[in-house]
């Protein structure tokens, strides 16, 4: 059975994600790049205490990808599978939650613009763990590293959205060789380890937002 993690099915690239899934190919991180992941673990138990602190009841999936609670959403041909970060509660109403670190220029963006102008793969995250926690709302938490200031944005769950997702899911895990996709914004070739591992030739020519 074929797995998509939730992690990577907001990705742009399609091929990108069926070379994770269907493909079988790891994707390839630099040291500097396993070493922000890795802060940004450490980062996200300093936030959850914040939150605490702020009025927040916070359910922690600490963890990561080894954390207790794995949410599976069956679609054709596999599962889109992955472990939330937790569940933030106020006044009696939940909401899924994810935790992003930011250096304060991708902090700034976000603070003014939101998750759905500047990061809308987030929130395309979110939703397979948000449709498995049976929510009606996601939230992301942002902290920026460098001031540690932080901001929750809380988002309705959008029943067309994951159908949008897991639409997507089956598209890619029917597809016997990498397929192709339309157009892409700038980074998503930029910061790819299949590219830069020479699995996929990227594509140069294609138009998008950076």
């Amino acid at each position: 059975m074929h797995v998509i993690r939730a992690s990577k099915i907001g990705h742009p690239c399609i091929r990108n994600i069926w070379y994770s899934s269907v493909g079988g190919i790891e994707e390839p991180f630099s040291k500097e790049t396993l070493r922000i992941f890795e802060v940004g673990t450490i980062l996200e138990k300093v936030v959850v205490g914040w939150l605490r602190e702020d009025g927040w009841e916070v359910y922690h999936n600490e963890g990561s990808q080894e954390a207790e609670w794995e949410i599976e959403v069956e679609v054709k041909g596999g599962v889109i599978k992955g472990h939330p970060d937790c569940i933030i509660t106020r006044d009696g109403i939940s909401h899924l939650g994810d935790v992003k670190t930011m250096n304060s220029r991708a902090f700034k963006l976000w603070y003014e613009q939101g998750t759905l102008a500047k990061y809308p793969q987030y929130y395309q995250q979110l939703h397979p763990y948000t449709y498995g926690a049976k929510l009606d709302s996601c939230a992301i938490i942002g902290m920026c590293k460098d001031t540690s200031q932080y901001k929750v944005e809380i988002m309705p769950y959008s029943e067309d959205v994951m159908h949008e997702i897991m639409a997507k899911a089956e598209f890619i895990l029917g597809c016997d060789t990498a397929p192709m996709p339309d157009d892409l914004p700038n980074w998503a070739c930029n910061y790819c380890g299949y590219k830069r591992m020479g699995v996929c030739p990227g594509f140069k020519g294609l138009e998008g937002m950076e």
